[in-house]
């Protein structure tokens, strides 16, 4: 028998304090098995440390993991506080620690099982809302904008990283392509993005380069992938893989626009639109969010194309600018 051990309190009728407090909670019928439910699904599922560590490593997956908790810990796992100082002191020209195995020397590094280096990145579900591939492609696009300069220097990644990037643009010139990633510090992600916001289109070649087997498709990547060993082709690789997700999100949200346009036009023909309080312009349902702004003082709906989630949380929560 522990000693130490505190007498349980109990109620007027023998039970715990917990089954006192649970039995009025069922005296509420089915409201109160409601409640209880939620409560089981809460106990069950939330996990702000999990959560927390899940969303910063989709931005930042190299992060080591002993600083990523250090970091959560200091900010009570509040994911936008961390990402922001983080990215804070990167625009002070500090960086922030790696994991263990991309320190030169490392003899271990981990793995999956089938040997690869973990990589989070998962492609939306093919029943993905409009948001969820919108808030996806976001995240995907802060990787390309703070992408981590560590192994650039790496023998073995700049001429993969090199491959992927005459892969991708086939129809331009080698030695143009060898221009911008020089020019972007040997880094597959910034080139990538260079070449995309070149506002002059340079010349283009009649015929494009024959595709190269190993890198022309997600999967053919990933089975690329597994054959790897050094950390500079693995960081090649998964650079690439994530510009074949933008690329892939991109169509995908421009398909689903394509049908919404099309629904909005066919709603407008039959007359089933609304016309705006404010500029009595007629528009389809799906674009008006409702005015409630400090700066706007009527209440009527007012007509407007949200462009993504983030701004249409702004509109609906009333902070537009």
């Amino acid at each position: 028998m522990d000693l130490d051990q505190k007498p349980i309190e109990r109620g007027a009728h023998g039970e715990t304090k917990d089954d006192f407090y649970m039995n009025e909670i069922l005296d509420y019928g089915d409201v109160g098995h409601d409640i209880l439910a939620l409560m089981a699904q809460s106990d069950s599922s939330s996990d702000p440390a999990a959560d927390c560590a899940q969303r910063v490593t989709s931005i930042f997956p190299l992060i080591d993991t002993d600083f990523l908790e250090a970091m959560s810990v200091r900010h009570f796992y509040n994911t936008d506080a961390i990402v922001n100082s983080i990215i804070a002191d990167m625009d002070q020209g500090k960086t922030y620690p790696r994991q263990k195995w991309l320190v030169a020397g490392a003899e271990h590094k981990p793995q999956n099982a089938d040997g690869n280096v973990p990589f989070a990145l998962e492609m939306p579900s093919e029943d993905a809302s409009l948001e969820e591939l919108e808030l996806y492609l976001e995240t995907l696009e802060k990787r390309v904008a703070n992408s981590p300069k560590d192994l650039r220097d790496d023998d073995n990644y700049k001429p993969l990283a090199r491959a992927c990037l005459k892969e991708r643009f086939r129809d331009l010139y080698t030695n143009f392509i060898d221009q911008i990633f020089k020019r972007n510090g040997c880094r597959l992600l910034p080139t990538y993005a260079a070449i995309l916001d070149l506002k002059i289109s340079p010349n283009r070649k009649k015929t494009k380069t024959p595709s190269n087997p190993k890198l022309g498709s997600l999967e053919n990547l990933k089975q690329y992938k597994a054959q790897l060993s050094q950390p500079g082709q693995i960081l090649a690789v998964d650079e690439y893989t994530i510009v074949l997700h933008i690329e892939s999100v991109e169509e995908r949200i421009a398909r689903i626009k394509e049908i919404q346009d099309a629904a909005d036009l066919l709603d407008l023909k039959e007359g089933s639109g609304f016309e705006c309080g404010c500029c009595f312009t007629r528009v389809a349902l799906r674009k008006v969010v409702h005015c409630n702004s400090d700066e706007e003082q009527h209440t009527s709906p007012f007509a407007l194309n949200v462009s993504g989630p983030t701004q249409r949380r702004k509109l609906e929560s009333g902070n537009a600018n």
